[in-house]
């Protein structure tokens, strides 16, 4: 660490002189390209995190950077272990998670550890709350969570280079070489990042201080991706995605000490084509995808391993009828097998889809009709439709609404699992509704925004896995209302060579069960639900020179059914500075962040602890 400190503290004297030889130089240039068709909905909110943000917040993994940017609730069992989101009152599983228009759950589980996904592979991160399960399928119930990568011809050679050091033994590198012209791009990313995380803590106020244990994390990641442009209007994409993780699972705090830990390991790779020729855009994709997890603690004698693959092949054509009217329809297929202890000669999920939407546009009026019909293992899933409708009421104010249908089909762990595991479970079901009120203002030298979004879900069939006789079993008995309230606020201000911007939000969120396994549990909340959480972020920049400040409130959560226990609300606060730098070939940026400003004591998961103020220092250096 001393090294490194003392590279970077050299590095700073060096750039800071060069820079001021030069003030002619331009600034970097981003490229935000068009997103495809499925990635803006009609009368839904989009969050959209671009190459720019996260180029500024390159070590932070997707589950950091959602709960700090979009006020999703993140379920964290602390640094470097198993982190889900809820969205807008859902479970971990009513998120689809999409990687370049692959979804990547894991089949067994329905779900992702969003602790696994570096932001820094990505280019672009989208956001969608509410779902659309008509254009994408199972499990897109209370949100869909979308990572891009584009690749870019004609830039050259170009190389990016992130050094992190933080508390705890924290250590992240990672690096993207990347080389175009114009008939060929490739990109390759490496990623390597460890920690002990063995802060200090107190198990009550007055105990003395002690650190965590077996805490460890470490994960290696490689992402390559190739683009051939065969003509103007043709390409081919190649990308893999490999990842190995390991994380040890410390003691709660009912434990004297933990041995566990887990491996996890991916392989991902996709091959798309797509062309545009007149008034089509004709795209084919196939992905193979397979995840390794084995779980292992000594004490216990325990050594489970599971395997997943999951291919999906789909073709989908878009026909820009008239300038008013498009028209989409596409095939999907995918195939799961799983091996694990519960199912040990493996069973299968075999899924096929048509989906198509008309999109009808005038300058001040969008709606859209989406259909899906699916079949899973042979057997007909309901119809599921979806409309949005945009209305641009005046120059500063505009309405949207939307109401579709959603659905998820049970895991392969609820269906199979032994014992317990239940064969005649129905798909999750049901109807989501939304509106929005934007107003944006915008002049020379400021702008400003402001969104209220009311929502409203209804899901039948809910599946919870509930004790019986000898063995817990899985069970369609339960249904959820979810409702509530979504502000969104942002202020921008540029004086001269001064920058102000604000941005914030603040959430109210009722999820009930209005049927459940007992009396006492209906119309109680859903457990691990905040009904409240709010976020804000206050940035202050002179020329290259940054500071900014971000707060978290998460409001208190139940941990039993009954609502009878909780856990307390929490607020976090997280200072960080920035200094950029200007050389002839490159562009450097460092930066200092404290986390957990106010050195809150919290937890977000009852009996994991959480850390104290800490503090990470790094390096971004951009050749091209």
């Amino acid at each position: 660490m001393a090294h490194f400190l003392l590279v970077w503290f050299l590095l700073l004297l060096y750039t800071y002189t060069q820079a001021q030889a030069d003030t002619t130089r331009t600034l970097e240039t981003v490229t935000i390209t068009a997103s495809r068709f499925r990635q803006m909905p009609v009368g839904q909110q989009v969050t959209i995190l671009d190459s720019s943000r996260l180029q500024t917040l390159p070590s932070l993994s997707v589950a950091e950077l959602l709960s700090q940017n979009t006020g999703i609730f993140i379920k964290s069992y602390g640094l470097g272990s198993l982190a889900t989101s809820s969205i807008r009152g859902g479970s971990a599983g009513h998120a689809a998670v999409i990687w370049n228009g692959f979804p990547i759950q894991n089949p067994m589980l329905g779900q992702l550890d969003l602790a696994l996904l570096p932001a820094g592979l990505m280019d672009e991160i989208q956001l969608q709350p509410g779902g659309n399960g008509a254009l994408w399928g199972s499990g897109a119930v209370g949100g869909v969570l979308q990572l891009n990568n584009k690749l870019v011809l004609d830039r050259g050679l170009q190389i990016r280079y992130n050094s992190q050091i933080g508390s705890f033994a924290q250590f992240h590198n990672d690096i993207k070489i990347s080389f175009s012209n114009q008939k060929f791009a490739t990109s390759t990313r490496l990623l390597r990042q460890t920690a002990q995380n063995d802060f200090p803590y107190r198990v009550t106020f007055d105990a003395p201080r002690q650190r965590q244990q077996n805490a460890g994390f470490q994960q290696t990641a490689l992402l390559q991706e190739n683009r051939f442009q065969i003509q103007n209007n043709q390409h081919i994409n190649f990308k893999i995605w490999l990842s190995q993780a390991e994380q040890h699972i410390p003691p709660t705090t009912t434990q004297n000490f933990s041995v566990a830990k887990q491996d996890n390991q991916f392989l991902r790779t996709s091959l798309d084509w797509q062309l545009v020729e007149n008034q089509w855009i004709i795209q084919t994709r196939t992905g193979v995808f397979y995840e390794y997890i084995r779980y292992r603690d000594s004490i216990n004698k325990i050594d489970a391993s599971s395997h997943a693959w999951t291919s999906t092949t789909e073709a989908e054509a878009e026909w820009q009828l008239h300038a008013k009217h498009r028209l989409q329809f596409g095939l999907n297929h995918t195939y799961s097998k799983a091996e694990a202890d519960g199912y040990p000669q493996g069973e299968r999920l075999d899924q096929s889809a048509v989906f198509a939407a008309y999109h009808w546009q005038t300058p001040k009026w969008r709606a859209r009709l989406s259909m899906r019909q699916a079949l899973a293992n042979g057997d007909f899933v309901p119809l599921v439709p979806s409309f949005g409708v945009e209305n641009d009421v005046t120059k500063w104010l505009t309405f949207k609404a939307n109401v579709t249908r959603n659905f998820r089909l049970p895991t392969l762990n609820d269906l199979y699992w032994q014992p317990g595991g239940n064969p005649t479970l129905q798909p999750e079901s049901g109807w989501a509704e939304e509106a929005t009120l934007q107003t944006h203002w915008k002049s020379t030298d400021w702008q400003f925004s402001y969104t209220l979004t009311g929502f409203n879900r209804n899901v039948t069939n809910w599946i919870l896995w509930v004790p019986g006789d000898a063995f817990w079993s899985p069970q369609n008995i339960a249904a959820v209302w979810s409702r509530g309230l979504e502000q969104r606020i942002s202020w921008q201000l540029t004086v001269g060579s001064w920058q102000l911007v604000l941005n914030g939000g603040y959430d109210l969120i009722r999820s009930t069960q209005q049927r459940a396994s007992k009396p006492s549990e209906v119309s109680k909340q859903l457990i691990y639900v905040p009904e409240q959480q709010a976020f804000g972020r206050l940035a202050v920049q002179f020329q290259k020179l940054q500071l900014a400040y971000q707060h978290q409130y998460i409001g208190s959560v139940f941990t039993w059914s009954d609502n009878s226990v909780s856990l307390p609300a929490y607020q976090l606060g997280q200072v960080q500075l920035r200094q950029g730098f200007l050389l002839q070939h490159s562009n450097i940026h460092t930066f200092l962040q404290i986390n957990n400003f106010w050195n809150t004591t919290y937890r977000v998961i009852e009996r994991r602890r959480m850390p104290g103020r800490n503090y990470q220092l790094g390096i971004s250096i951009h050749f091209q």
